[in-house]
């Protein structure tokens, strides 16, 4: 068991794995207690209610879950009512599926506590001073946002806690890779963001103006190109699994670099899917980038060689787990936390000290949203 630091997380940190066992006194909606906060909010989560309503919006259940969300989004907007009240509701249950997981952190009843080994008293005492949370991912990044933060909240006042608050970030689709960008070396004008997510590769160029980040320039993003890998009792396949991710890894992070000019290094801020210690996946956590260890004891060394060698410049890496490059953007914030609603829950925390070394975000600060040629649209 490890003792909980905001600054330096572990898959401890977890909110995937947390049980919603039981509020006592106050009424749950069905079908919610003994659920994980992945069954609750997660893209799958979403993706179930979605197919199980789907002849009500008029979608194909079998489609592409990616496809089947994207389309959910359009139902929000249906001029039809009874497909937008249907997508509606969906919207109110993620809602309040994200709020009691969030009361059940706040909160820390000791039916919640037994369900979650991992945790020492150090974990629930820090949510419970938590009295903020910024919501990020690409959930709620559409139309899907505002109504999950609307009944998030209405959970909060149903428990008599109405000034917990809950609010979708301005950035939430790229706010870690507005995140990672805080965390550019002091003197440079243009760095390169790279968010490594399960499912899409999200990329930017940061522009930094009398060192404070000013712009940032979004190129399209692009399916990640590799899918989670499968448990093999043959060590080969997997090793040749990691090594053609981290082929393929390399190829997406040079395609940004090679978009800016000049010849002097190129600091790239890289936000990962995972939890990241001295640059390298840590163990004893889920998804395809912990099958990195198989190739390389240092990915944040092994890319910054790589990728110098694919562009001919040198290339400075800094790897960051996404959560805590999401939480960058709130870094001055106390007692807060950010929490990403994507494939799986991601986590980051603001402590209100911020850091010395972040590059301050300049008032005005914008995304601009660059064509497939550079250009901006």
């Amino acid at each position: 068991m490890t003792h909980f630091d905001p600054h330096r997380l572990t898959p401890s940190a977890s909110l995937n794995r947390v049980m919603l066992v039981d509020l006592p006194g106050l009424a749950v909606d069905a079908g919610v207690r003994g659920k994980t906060g992945f069954q609750l909010a997660s893209a799958d989560a979403l993706t179930g209610l979605i197919r199980w309503r789907a002849s009500e919006l008029g979608l194909d259940p079998d489609c592409d879950g990616h496809e089947l969300r994207l389309a959910f989004d359009g139902c929000l907007g249906s001029p039809e009512a009874r497909v937008r009240t249907t997508a509606q509701a969906i919207g109110r249950c993620i809602g309040r599926n994200l709020g009691y997981l969030l009361l059940t952190l706040k909160r820390g009843d000791a039916v919640n506590r037994a369900a979650r080994a991992e945790w020492d008293e150090s974990y629930w005492r820090h949510w419970g001073r938590v009295e903020r949370v910024w919501l990020g991912g690409g959930l709620v990044g559409g139309r899907l946002g505002p109504l999950v933060q609307e009944h998030a909240r209405a959970v909060f006042e149903e428990a008599g806690i109405p000034e917990y608050s809950i609010q979708v970030s301005p950035y939430a689709p790229v706010l870690a890779l507005v995140g990672a960008a805080r965390h550019a070396p002091p003197n440079c004008e243009l760095a390169l963001s790279v968010d490594l997510g399960h499912t899409r590769v999200k990329r930017a160029i940061s522009v930094y103006r009398e060192g404070a980040l000013t712009e940032m320039r979004l190129l399209p993003s692009l399916p990640t190109g590799w899918t989670e890998i499968e448990p093999s009792p043959d060590d080969s396949i997997q090793y040749q699994w990691a090594a053609q991710l981290l082929n393929e890894m390399v190829t997406r992070i040079a395609d940004v670099g090679r978009g800016v000019g000049g010849s002097r290094p190129i600091p790239t801020l890289l936000s990962l899917s995972a939890y990241v210690r001295a640059g390298h996946p840590m163990p004893a956590q889920d998804g395809a980038y912990v099958q990195l260890r198989r190739v390389t004891d240092n990915l944040q060394q092994e890319l910054t060689r790589r990728i110098s060698v694919r562009l001919g410049r040198a290339v400075n890496i800094l790897l960051i787990h996404d959560g805590t490059a999401a939480a960058a953007v709130y870094a001055e914030a106390s007692n807060a936390a950010v929490v990403s609603l994507g494939t799986a829950l991601g986590v980051g925390f603001s402590t209100g000290a911020g850091e010395n070394s972040l590059r301050p975000m300049r008032t005005g600060f914008t995304v601009a949203i660059l064509a497939p040629d550079g250009a901006e649209r």
